[in-house]
């Protein structure tokens, strides 16, 4: 029997494709460097964009610091501007780069700096975290918190020095559309800098998809989406990704026909699976082009998942859990990183034990009870 491939490993085909539509309709790019910005600016214009700095956060002057205008950034060249919140060092709040006028972009990329001096020579910090939320009408659409473990830590604050390139495209977030940039740090950086600001035009959505939402329900996700108008649609394919990069197709369904009405479709998907998942509509027209909805994060944790398993790492076995009585065997299947099945079975009892010891070290899926769920050999 050919294993099927769990929802995080499928989709290397469906990626290409998703991904080739989201840049026809969102190729455009743009980077802001700051360099031609007043100091003590609290505003600027991209692209012919409008966008305010709250918080605290200006644009600062100093020379020879910042990244130079490459993205990513070379030693190369020089920078004398960026944004930072010298002037509000140590108030420990949020401050934001947000549109102006309220229209939405996507993030791409930018720079950091953080250190806990809130001197002018900022030095090194080698500990903590920092906390970048996107917001569209002031609803929280990804929040992601980075640690010290990934950052640059400066020998001196000249360019480049101590400024981390972070892509949000690694996370799938800039494929989400947004009006506002929080950036957050926690008590140790008390001084955050931000240069090489690359965003994008919105996502555009398909004609006539007026709404697409995805919500959490008791053990399951549901879906739903509106068309305002409904015309040479054939179907509608619900799209799922645990890294938004690699897609399955989970569900498909059929166009009720051509309208000049309103329409509603729904689904629920009943085996989210632990940590991120992220949801697409795409929509199949009866000319064979197909369009794609804005890619919805949701992340989902084992308190609201109906099959638990422990410990985890595990070494020899781990317990199920799968909060009922089992009334009727329930199959399972064990799953390698590379979506082959290594051992099968049957759960016919609540906790049962799984001996897990002729398998090598290393990172598994359990699917069993419409649920697939990471746990860790050692």
């Amino acid at each position: 029997m050919t294993p099927k491939l769990p929802k995080k490993l499928q989709g290397s085909i469906l990626l290409s494709i998703l991904f080739l539509s989201i840049s026809i309709s969102s190729t455009a790019q743009f980077t802001e460097y700051f360099e031609s910005f007043t100091s003590g600016a609290t505003s600027f214009t991209s692209n012919a964009q409008p966008f305010t700095l709250t918080g605290g956060i200006q644009v600062s002057v100093l020379a020879s610091t910042g990244v130079d205008n490459h993205t990513p950034a070379s030693t190369a060249g020089s920078s004398n501007q960026y944004i930072d919140n010298f002037n509000a060092v140590g108030t420990n709040k949020p401050f934001s780069i947000k549109t102006t006028n309220s229209a939405t972009f996507t993030v791409k990329s930018l720079y950091f700096y953080v250190s806990n001096d809130p001197s002018a020579s900022h030095g090194v910090t080698t500990s903590g975290s920092i906390t970048f939320t996107g917001k569209k009408s002031g609803a929280t659409q990804f929040t992601k918190t980075y640690n010290s473990a990934s950052f640059t830590f400066p020998s001196s604050y000249t360019t480049y020095q101590g400024f981390t390139y972070l892509d949000f495209s690694a996370a799938g977030y800039s494929l989400i559309d947004i009006d506002e940039l929080d950036i957050i740090e926690p008590t140790t950086f008390i001084y955050v800098a931000i240069d090489n600001f690359q965003f994008g035009a919105p996502i555009v959505l398909p004609i006539g998809l007026a709404n697409f939402t995805a919500n959490k329900q008791e053990n399951n996700i549901a879906l739903n989406w509106q068309l305002a108008q409904e015309n040479n649609i054939d179907s509608f394919a619900v799209e799922h990704s645990m890294n938004g990069k690699n897609w399955e197709v989970i569900n498909t369904i059929t166009s009720t026909g051509n309208s000049s009405k309103a329409a509603s479709y729904s689904y629920v998907d009943n085996a989210p699976v632990y940590g991120e998942n992220y949801y697409c509509i795409k929509q199949i027209n009866n000319d064979g082009t197909v369009e794609y909805s804005k890619v919805i994060p949701i992340d989902w944790d084992a308190s609201t998942s109906s099959i638990d398993i422990y410990p985890n790492p595990a070494t020899g076995f781990f317990i199920t859990d799968l909060h009922q009585n089992v009334t009727t065997p329930v199959y399972y299947e064990v799953i390698n990183t590379l979506g082959a099945t290594v051992q099968q079975g049957y759960i016919t009892t609540n906790k049962q034990t799984i001996n897990i010891a002729n398998l090598p070290k290393g990172i598994y899926f359990l699917k069993a009870a419409q649920q697939i769920v990471k746990f860790i050999k050692q």
